[in-house]
């Protein structure tokens, strides 16, 4: 069955408003991205999120963030200081950021990696640049949606997922629970209860 990326008002589940484009940030996708890696399990679950959340927050061109303090993320993020900070930890160690730490109670910023890989070996799209997804960004966003408590970052990242695996040009998908669940590590009742989130549209 296909599924709709908007979120609808279901009984028994949170009541959000539809996702609304009102503007857009770049993520890489592809080979050597960070949806690859967590696809093949090679980080987090939190981590890809925090990761999108810094990545949300930084200068495609450079790559480069502002001040993101651990309590600003973990407010974005909907998780606690100490899971970001691990999340962050992991990130470095991996290799998908540089922090750098600025001091004098200013904010670090990060260095973020679009592509795990040598930059020629990067997947290149019909233009020749680095392969990338234009995600809603600002008011109404998913993120937006999670830093006002109105979902969870499960939630958050499952979303961001169907919007790079849909069809661009209508954003619908076909994925279904064993599909979802062989890229996100989640319980079955947890993408159950996420899949509620969203609208199904009717038959016919």
């Amino acid at each position: 069955m296909h599924q709709q990326l908007t979120f609808d008002s279901v009984e028994g589940f949170l009541s959000v408003p539809e996702i609304v484009q009102v503007s857009t940030c770049q993520v890489p996708v592809g080979e050597h991205s960070i949806f690859d890696h967590l696809q093949r399990h090679l980080l987090s679950e939190a981590e890809a999120l925090v990761y999108l959340k810094i990545n949300e927050c930084s200068h495609w061109e450079s790559g480069s963030s502002h001040g993101l303090s651990y309590s600003r993320l973990s407010k974005d993020c909907g998780m606690s200081r100490s899971q970001v900070i691990a999340a962050v930890k992991g990130l470095v160690s991996k290799g998908w950021l540089s922090k750098n730490v600025r001091g004098n109670n200013l904010a670090n910023t990060y260095q973020v990696v679009h592509h795990f890989c040598d930059p020629l070996d990067a997947p290149l799209d019909q233009d020749g640049l680095p392969k990338k997804c234009a995600m809603p960004r600002g008011a109404g966003s998913a993120f937006a949606l999670l830093g006002a408590g109105r979902i969870s970052w499960q939630a958050c990242l499952y979303w961001h997922v169907c919007k790079m695996l849909s069809d661009w040009s209508n954003n619908f998908i076909s994925l279904t629970i064993a599909q979802a669940r062989e890229w996100l590590r989640f319980g079955q009742q947890t993408i159950c209860d996420i899949r509620k989130i969203y609208r199904l549209p009717k038959k016919g």
